[in-house]
């Protein structure tokens, strides 16, 4: 018996002085979701040799690279002796980003009276929505008149986001059943020969309107009247520029000042004389793209005629290229009224109501009289 005490104490020391495994894993951390792989790695100083990692119950080796999408569940275990040590981490590696924001009601340019959006939620993701900059519930409906900006921004767990972000006014404007019929016969045209039914054609961007021919000092004094009166209210700008004088924006009207004989040389194929009248001033469009987005117009006016006459058809032509290619038979008071003897140098009522109505943001080039209609129908009043 007294042999065998010292062995034993001896053991007991040892046991004392051995140190206990360490699990020591970088690389991943419980809880966290990463977006890019990662890189497992145990410390095997302080694990030492006898360790096992198990990923989602696969053995693993030290230095395993995770680079799939998922879940995961790692198991460490170290053992030294009969000591043994163990450590679980949860993590996830997510690289996909929350979709973007998507409404429950349709985005368009413009509403009228009032919007509730709504937003269709993605789970494991939050939101930011911010109208005009400042916190807004997608749920309570916008009724404020005028333009909008709303800010969606969508994060996910990942710390991944998405955005959504766009323009829209809420506007009151009505108009009668007669001014959306007038409208209606104004603005919709084939935009091709062979097309079938007419369409919506509009510019959509700035335009140059280059002179040519000689014009003289009062016709340049009308258009730059005329322009800057057209610049209040259009959505994009006339430039006035001189044949060499360019600055090449989306669109150009071609206005030429010249005899009405000449008017075949460019391209206007129809007699001159139109029962008891002459013609003495034309436009048409010769460029449109095939969704109805005007490109280049052509405008002649004759310079044969006298001064308050030609005023007046100067006007009249450059209506016409913004789109409204037809008249006002019975009134006189209308720039579209078809005879320049009425010395009308001004846009009557139903002129910019017209004009008004065409350049919309919500009445959009290619659309068919019952698209028109339906954006129309909650506006009109009788």
């Amino acid at each position: 018996m007294k042999k065998i005490i010292p062995v034993l104490f001896t053991l007991l020391f040892l046991v004392g002085c051995l140190p206990k495994p360490k699990i020591s894993i970088s690389g991943v951390e419980d809880g966290k979701i990463y977006v890019t792989e990662q890189t497992i790695s145990i410390d095997q100083n302080l694990a030492g040799d006898d360790y096992t990692l198990k990923l989602n119950g696969e053995s693993i080796t030290n230095k395993h690279t995770v680079t799939d999408n998922g879940h995961y569940d790692l198991e460490v275990t170290a053992k030294k002796w009969w000591q043994e040590e163990e450590k679980s981490i949860q993590f996830e590696i997510d690289d996909v980003p929350p979709k973007k924001p998507e409404l429950k009601a349709n985005i368009r340019s413009s509403y009228f009276k009032s919007v509730t959006f709504g937003l269709e939620r993605e789970k494991d993701v939050s939101y930011e929505i911010k109208l005009d900059g400042k916190r807004h519930d997608i749920d309570s409906p916008i009724t404020k008149e005028g333009d909008h900006y709303l800010n969606i921004v969508a994060t996910k767990d990942n710390q991944l986001v998405s955005q959504r972000k766009f323009r829209f006014e809420i506007d009151n404007r009505t108009y009668s059943r007669n001014e959306v019929d007038s409208f209606e016969w104004l603005s919709l045209n084939l935009i091709h020969k062979e097309s079938n039914l007419p369409r919506i054609q509009k510019w959509t961007e700035d335009v140059d309107v280059v002179v040519h021919g000689e014009p003289t000092s009062q016709d340049w004094k009308s258009l730059n009247t005329y322009i800057s009166t057209l610049n209040e209210t259009l959505p994009f700008y006339l430039n006035l520029h001189k044949k060499d004088d360019r600055t090449y924006n989306a669109g150009t009207i071609i206005m030429h000042f010249v005899p009405n004989y000449r008017f075949d040389e460019l391209g206007f194929q129809q007699p001159l004389r139109q029962g008891d009248g002459e013609i003495v001033g034309f436009a048409y469009p010769n460029k449109v793209t095939y969704n109805g987005v005007f490109k280049e117009a052509t405008i002649g006016i004759d310079t044969t005629i006298p001064q308050h006459t030609r005023n007046t058809t100067i006007y009249h032509e450059l209506i016409h290229a913004l789109g409204l290619y037809k008249h006002f038979d019975n009134n006189r008071s209308s720039i579209l009224y078809p005879y320049n003897d009425t010395g009308v140098t001004k846009l009557a009522k139903i002129d910019k109501k017209m004009i008004e109505l065409l350049y919309r943001p919500d009445i959009t080039p290619g659309m068919y009289k019952p698209q028109v209609e339906a954006t129309l129908k909650p506006r009109i009043i009788d």
